[in-house]
């Protein structure tokens, strides 16, 4: 059974007073990038028929999971072409591989997303190899239209038959890397590509699917090279809204720098994979606009299989475990401390929020500050990195101070409720445990 992770706790005493608080300056005037959204990778294989929907619905309600990378693995599908004219789909053909059993998981799994109302925050991600026939761990020049067809035949059975609502498509996972997680695909070959699939699409009337990449596995290939490539197109550029990149240690890569002096300052960057939430601070401070943790809970990957990962649960994380844990004996999902952790970061950030400059003069509290404009709410998220609890005095400037906050704390078993505090005088003080993740969030 999956228990309620937000709960109340036994009282907790915020001192209005303390002796030696550590000083953190919140101010208004510095702002940085707006937040696009926080949210997940999620393996549509794991539907199962709906086994995953707990799953899915904790992270949505407790984690504060807004953005939905759906991945459907592997890419190689159509295992023998459908027929020798890349420009003239055999419809019979497709009908019969979209609808097939492996295509319920991921129909299942998207159609649970619309039902929750979920349509603007899900793109969907295809890893693993194409076809032997297309290349196999390469997509070879020759069968470039016939990927092209594969991708457009999906997005047309998508949206036209099974009528599920997406945003964004990923078609090439880690194009840089082993030939497992996507096929290699550098980056003048990936930058081709899409512009086939975005005329495709144009001409078939699916011109609002947004692409999201390039999700290279190397951050530095990434903004040198793929990123670069595709600003060089501009028929490519007019389906981009946010540049996708893989960060597994805490770092941008100058991704903002690099987009700001480019042809196009306006568009942003999204980190879709990463695993720690104390990268969290790093990444949001290089001014990443959305974050998309890896993975959302434990399951089993084909093409890590095909890597040598076996083939139990989990076997292709990240450099730390998914928030929920998977007993297949059961077929239900349990948290770890870890979705606690990425409750108290995720939940209280909506979209929509702007960061703006927090200093903390303690090395082992990191405070991020973020106002929504809309809302009028500011948030604060962080962690306390040392074992003892550490007394807080932030000072709020230009900004629209809450009079009252509210202040939650991680643990191993609960995102908890603490005592509220009082905004006086532009200052809010409050204490956080040892080791724990925290979120204080108010509206005036």
């Amino acid at each position: 059974m999956l228990t309620t992770a937000l709960a109340m706790s036994a009282p907790f005493l915020v001192a209005a007073r303390v002796d030696s608080p550590t000083a953190v300056i919140i101010d208004g005037a510095q702002r940085f990038q707006t937040v696009n959204g926080v949210g997940v990778n999620i393996n549509s294989l794991s539907w199962r028929g709906g086994e995953a929907r707990a799953a899915i619905d904790r992270l949505a309600d407790e984690m504060g999971v807004r953005l939905w990378r759906v991945v459907f693995d592997m890419e190689d599908w159509e295992a023998t072409n459908d027929n020798n004219d890349p420009m003239m789909a055999d419809q019979t053909y497709y009908t019969a591989l979209y609808s097939n059993a492996k295509f319920q998981n991921l129909w299942g799994t998207l159609h649970h997303l619309n039902q929750r109302g979920v349509t603007s925050g899900i793109s969907i991600s295809f890893m693993g190899r194409v076809p032997p026939w297309m290349g196999g761990s390469v997509i070879t020049p020759a069968n470039e239209d016939e990927w092209v067809e594969m991708m457009a035949t999906f997005v047309a059975y998508a949206r036209g038959v099974e009528r599920v609502q997406f945003e964004m498509l990923d078609p090439l996972n880690e194009p840089d890397w082993d030939g497992l997680e996507g096929p290699k695909v550098g980056a003048v070959q990936y930058t081709r590509l899409l512009h086939k699939l975005a005329t495709r699409l144009d001409a078939a009337r699916y011109g609002d699917v947004r692409f999201l990449g390039p999700n290279t596995a190397d951050l530095s290939a990434g903004v040198s090279d793929y990123i670069p490539s595709l600003m060089s197109d501009t028929v490519v550029m007019s389906r981009i809204d946010h540049f996708g990149l893989h960060s597994y240690g805490a770092s941008t890569g100058g991704a903002d720098a690099m987009i700001k002096s480019s042809p196009y300052p306006g568009r942003n960057f999204w980190m879709t994979e990463f695993s720690l939430p104390a990268d969290v601070p790093n990444l949001l401070a290089g001014n990443a606009s959305a974050l998309l943790m890896w993975d959302g809970y434990d399951s089993v990957y084909n093409h890590a299989i095909l890597g040598g990962h076996g083939d139990q649960p989990p076997n292709d994380a990240g450099n730390g475990p998914a928030p929920l844990s998977y007993d297949d004996r059961t077929g239900t999902y349990a948290a770890r401390p870890e979705f606690y952790q990425f409750a108290a970061l995720f939940r209280y950030v909506p979209p929509g929020s702007q960061r703006v400059q927090s200093i903390s003069a303690n090395p082992n509290l990191s405070v991020t500050a973020f106002v929504h404009p809309a809302q009028g709410s500011l948030t604060l998220i962080g962690r306390n990195s040392s074992p003892s609890p550490i007394a807080i005095a932030a000072s709020l400037e230009a900004l629209r101070a809450p009079t009252v906050m509210h202040v939650y704390t991680s643990s191993a078993i609960e995102l908890a409720r603490r005592d509220d505090v009082a905004v006086r005088e532009e200052r809010l003080e409050f204490t956080v445990p040892g080791g724990s993740y925290f979120a204080v969030t108010g509206t005036p």
